[in-house]
């Protein structure tokens, strides 16, 4: 009994320094030591026993980190509180098949461990945010989007090259103690230090390039309209009444285009031709185009959609979401559920076609990210390489209150900025409504007096950089993660035919 829970206290102490490394606190230094006590834990155990320790410390991990989802149960109902806690205990699983494989390799050399630890927990990652349309937040990467300097190689890497990174130092500073005795002591510190030195180089030489002189001017407007009068029809002239104020307000300081939140427009698009023309006269009316967020019904068919209401009062291009979020616009396996498909509350959106690039006169080529799609970097990559040069990100994290969800939702978005060398603007109904640059750095955000992000109502203008710098990451996508999954092939051969120091007993 004392074993096991020192384990789970263990396992509790790597919880709540990876819960504090990221927002609200964000307290990033912490994730670079966070895993230790983890592995301390998994030490001398059985790769079964590394499974369960492991299983332990990712639902203490996720609950810690993910709690906040919990708050959209309360517009549903007990079975979406079950299947939230369901999505806890399946995304365990990945911290628990890292505790089998670490467990698995313990006689393995330290230098290998160095090196296939961290490319395993990659792999885990990218498979977490692929399968099952991918939940690939709470990445290890992510806490780090206040340190501007290493998140510089998301430009190659990825998120994914930064995960690496983290992994790689918890475990140099779990097992140096163990590899003092190794022949090869020398060149396991000598690989380390030129791994870290390396990044951080190269992000220096990357915060250093100067930023495009060209800029795109966008004013921002955040509603804070709360969710459950978003849908109410005796709500609908309030929240029309709120966004007027906020579009003349911000008209007045003379920006090529002013954005609305996700879903802003109040009703259905389609269906509210009056209220519709409200939005049209608003545009003519305060002669700048308005870049809108709604719900559409198309026939039988409803769409999350963005469009632009251009002064002369006609919508000039549109985009549909394409990637939808399970349990909230859409029910996975909805026509294998029968009749327990009624008790989930949830109406099946249909995804967009396609990726598009809003090219209207007078405005850089740009694209809209609606809602989590900001989060998903294979959904983000398409835009750029068609030419966007701005990212736009839409959408409405009233869902989850003053939690920690909107702060967490803008750190995930970040890493697109970086990725793609792109600057991405945030208009949100609740926050975090804020302007990126390139290089990750905030450059401006909407907040009150008293410097609150999070459910305020406010506007703000701003001016981002344009940039059409492809990068390898655009170019070329997840090809460090592949060369992980490689090198870990790679290994597994090597041990199988017994090359060189590879040539151990215990072997994956």
């Amino acid at each position: 009994m004392g074993q096991h829970l020192k384990n789970f206290g263990l396992c509790f102490l790597t919880a709540l320094l990876i819960t504090m490394s990221f927002p609200r606190l964000s307290l990033w230094p912490l994730a670079w030591i966070a895993l230790i006590p983890f592995l301390r834990a998994l030490d001398g155990k059985t790769p079964a026993q590394g499974f369960r320790i492991g299983y332990c410390c990712g639902f203490l991990t996720f609950y810690g980190t993910l709690y906040w989802i919990l708050w959209v149960t309360e517009w549903f109902s007990v079975i979406a509180a079950i299947g939230v806690f369901t999505l806890y205990l399946y995304l365990s699983l990945y911290y628990a098949v890292f505790g089998w494989v670490y467990c698995r390799t313990e006689r393995d050399e330290p230098l290998l461990r160095l090196f296939v630890l961290p490319a395993v927990w990659v792999v885990l990652e990218w498979l977490r945010g692929w399968l099952f349309s991918g939940f690939d937040w709470i990445s290890l990467g992510h806490s780090q989007w206040r340190n501007l300097l290493s998140i510089q190689i998301a430009d190659v890497t990825g998120v994914a090259g930064i995960s690496f990174l983290i992994v790689m130092t918890n475990v140099f500073l779990h097992e140096r103690r163990f590899a003092k005795r190794y022949v090869g002591y020398g060149l396991y510190v000598t690989l380390f230090a030129m791994f870290m030195a390396a990044h951080l180089a190269y992000g220096i030489i990357r915060w250093t390039e100067p930023l495009p002189e060209e800029t795109w001017k966008v004013g921002i407007a955040q509603g804070n309209i709360e969710q459950d009068k978003k849908w109410q029809e005796f709500a609908w002239p309030m929240i029309m009444n709120n966004y007027h104020g906020l579009t003349e307000q911000l008209a007045a300081s003379g920006p090529d285009m002013i954005i609305w939140p996700e879903t802003s427009f109040p009703g259905i698009l389609g269906e509210d031709d009056e209220l519709f023309a409200k939005v049209e006269r608003l545009a003519f009316q305060v002669r700048t185009p308005l870049l809108v967020g709604a719900i559409e019904k198309r026939v039988e068919d409803y769409y999350n959609t963005v469009f632009i209401v251009g002064p002369d009062q006609v919508v000039h291009q549109q985009y549909d979401k394409i990637h939808l979020v399970p349990f909230g616009e859409f029910l996975p396996g909805r026509r294998f559920l029968g009749p327990l498909a009624d008790i989930v509350p949830i109406a099946d959106f249909t995804p967009g076609r396609e990726p598009t690039v809003f090219r209207y006169e007078g405005q850089p080529p740009f694209s809209v990210l609606i809602c989590f799609e900001d989060t998903v970097s294979r959904v983000a990559r398409p835009f750029v390489q068609r030419g966007a040069r701005v990212l736009v990100n839409m959408t409405n994290d009233a869902w989850f209150k003053d939690t920690k969800a909107a702060t967490l939702h803008m750190s995930t978005a970040l890493f697109r900025a970086v990725e793609n060398r792109r600057s991405l603007v945030r208009a949100t109904n609740t926050g975090v409504s804020a302007a990126i640059d390139p290089r990750g750095r905030l450059l401006r955000y909407v907040k009150d007096e008293q410097g609150r992000t999070i459910e305020v109502r406010g506007a703000m203008t701003v001016e981002v950089p344009l940039s059409d710098r492809r990068t390898f990451y655009t170019k070329f996508g997840n090809v460090f993660v592949f060369l992980c999954l490689l090198f870990i092939l790679w290994t597994i051969w090597a041990k199988k035919t017994k090359i060189g120091f590879l040539n151990q007993n215990d072997s994956l």
